[in-house]
């Protein structure tokens, strides 16, 4: 299969997501953005109540405040298997996911901190145009999350510290499919869903300071399984068909993995290295159902297979203090797909990828400090016929994402 170099050369910007394996986003602070979303075994800022709970005891400050988005805007390219020479960008869709912390001690001495963090770890965005190839597929399909965390860390020695938080997920799923029914016209007839979710979990870590150089930390994000209960099912199909597709709810469970992370530090004059394996359990998402309330010979429930594997991802960042208001970062990470061969689909084409990160901070004045941090994003080129439906063809993302956060502490 021959295809022109301008096709699979795709330049973003702006999004709510560099996606993860799977539908997994990782851009929770800016500081850890810029060392290759590492932040494990490492204390960067309240961020820490995300990547790891138990270092947020280890802050040497009464308050701590930090909020930043990312702006992505990715596109996807698709090309026809062989002989076919159809080929399609995905449309460019612009989000802003953001996340903010706060940690507060009552003096910098306490062994108590109480924190709170509102971020977006899952999701993803795609759309077709209406009439392309994939239509009966999908159109578009969106996945929007959002986390709240309120959450505990004790330093339970000086050198190691402990850390928990109760999460509740609420968010929203909007899907759209062409269906392969004509009205007069030609133009064809189209089914949409739409609903809101909730979900609870819990995020707990343990940061252990082994000396003034090396640290270690572990983290554990529990599955939040996100149900929609009473969703709106609607379908635009000629008069004489509205007995088939009646308008109604539908109802389904969005399965949002664990993910285990080990990590390390090390620190030495003015270089902080960071090292971050991550380890997520995409096997829980093996199917994807949809429960209609009403049935007909035309309408019956979903049941598609996803059979995500468990995948992992490693991560590696460095930080240099250029001065006491300067700092500068760099980082990598390979991030292995959970989609198996066979299941790859256009609603979310995955593969693995490869990331390289930058980023800085900057002091602007006594307690406020603007963050600033970049990913690109090489996403392997995927070619594979999908077992259910054996529509083919290969696949290639590249992702550009800026992202800008300020930190306020004293």
């Amino acid at each position: 299969m021959k295809v022109s170099l301008p096709f699979f050369l795709f330049i973003l910007c702006c999004i709510p997501e560099g996606y993860a394996g799977g539908f997994e986003y990782n851009f929770q602070g800016q500081k850890q953005a810029g060392m290759g979303n590492t932040g494990t075994g490492t204390l960067l800022d309240a961020g820490s109540v995300f990547f790891n709970p138990g270092a947020v005891s280890f802050l040497d400050t009464t308050f701590t405040f930090n909020l930043g988005a990312h702006f992505q805007s990715s596109r996807t390219g698709y090309l026809e298997s062989a002989p076919g020479t159809y080929q399609i960008e995905m449309q460019r869709e612009m989000d802003a996911p953001f996340s903010t912390y706060a940690a507060w001690k009552k003096k910098p001495a306490s062994r108590l901190s109480i924190s709170f963090g509102i971020y977006s770890p899952f999701g993803f965005s795609t759309r077709w145009d209406d009439n392309w190839k994939g239509q009966f597929l999908v159109l578009h399909s969106y996945l929007t999350s959002l986390f709240f965390q309120p959450t505990l860390s004790y330093k339970l020695c000086d050198k190691l510290g402990i850390g928990a938080g109760f999460v509740y997920a609420t968010g929203s799923y909007d899907f759209k499919k062409a269906l392969p029914i004509q009205f007069s016209d030609g133009y064809y007839a189209t089914e949409s869903l739409h609903g809101s979710f909730n979900g609870i979990g819990f995020n707990g870590g343990l940061f252990y300071k082994i000396n003034e150089h090396f640290s270690l930390g572990l983290n554990y994000r529990s599955a939040v399984n996100a149900s929609i209960s009473s969703g709106t099912a609607s379908f635009d199909v000629p008069l004489s068909l509205t007995s088939e597709y009646p308008n109604g709810n539908f109802s389904m469970t969005i399965k949002m993995p664990s993910v285990t992370t080990l990590g390390a530090g090390y620190k030495s004059g003015k270089f902080l290295f960071a090292l971050d394996f991550n380890y997520t359990a995409w096997s829980s998402t093996d199917s994807f159902r949809i429960k209609y309330s009403s049935h007909t010979s035309s309408l019956q429930d979903l049941s598609s297979p996803r059979m995500y594997k468990n995948s992992y991802a490693v991560r590696a960042g460095v930080q240099y203090k250029m001065n006491e208001n300067l700092q500068a970062r760099l980082g990598l990470y390979f991030d292995n797909s959970p989609v198996q061969l066979g299941y790859v689909s256009p609603e979310m084409p995955d593969a693995d990828k490869v990331g390289f990160t930058c980023g800085a901070s900057w002091k602007i004045g006594k307690y406020v400090r603007l963050d600033g941090s970049i990913l690109y994003e090489e996403g392997l080129k995927r070619t594979d016929t999908n077992s259910e439906t054996q529509f083919s063809g290969s696949y290639k993302t590249r992702v550009l994402v800026p992202g800008i956060g300020m930190s306020v502490v004293f």
